[in-house]
């Protein structure tokens, strides 16, 4: 026989415990998304329509609540084996029998009783099982409402890439400059998109 860490049930915990380790710290990132995503287009709006801000600083900013949950993930969201037990037992209806088998192992093998063997050996009987579900059950799904802060993060990055508000005395020398008659201005599409978007709050602000 296996020693106690070798078994299969111990095998599925610690299975059972990254699936639930990586949960935890996806779903932290998607809060935190939310700080990222609303840098991102604050720094953008504030490049296309006050002055212009070097998009790596934005982006330095906005990946800063990332790392950061990333790390408080890693050192605050990792499942007790108790916890991996019950969680076990929640996802395939174990009633408690990982969890209790968890409880007996900890007990020493003088002291365990024919009933804790029989919990034990169930558990390690029911493991292999268990693991063929959680191949393709219980994965980590994004919520639908993921997909807001991404659109606002990358509604963000474009206003930084789209070129700032140039000077007056630049603005008055580039209206005046002549170009080649059939040659579209350079810029001319990300021009109107911001002097429409600009004069569209000052519509609202009124």
């Amino acid at each position: 026989m296996n020693t106690a860490t070798d078994s299969p049930l111990f095998a599925l915990l610690r299975r059972t415990q990254r699936r639930l380790w990586c949960g935890r710290i996806l779903s932290r990132l998607l809060r935190t998304a939310w700080w990222s995503a609303a840098l991102l287009l604050g720094g953008g709006l504030v490049h296309v329509l006050r002055q212009p801000i070097p998009w790596p600083c934005i982006a330095a900013l906005a990946l800063l609540p990332l790392a950061t949950a990333v790390l408080l993930g890693l050192w605050r969201d990792r499942p007790t084996l108790l916890d991996t037990a019950a969680t076990a037992d929640h996802w395939f209806d174990g009633k408690a029998l990982m969890a209790s088998a968890l409880d007996q192992l900890r007990v020493s093998q003088r002291q365990r009783t024919c009933a804790s063997r029989f919990v034990i050996e169930a558990a390690n009987r029911s493991a292999p099982r268990w693991l063929e579900r959680l191949e393709h059950e219980h994965r980590w799904r994004p919520p639908r409402h993921a997909l807001i802060p991404v659109a606002l993060g990358l509604a963000g990055i474009y206003f930084l890439l789209l070129p700032g508000p140039a000077p007056r005395e630049d603005t008055a020398a580039i209206a005046a400059s002549p170009s080649p008659a059939g040659t579209p201005r350079r810029d001319d599409t990300a021009s109107d998109f911001v002097a429409g978007l600009r004069e569209a709050l000052h519509v609202a602000r009124q």
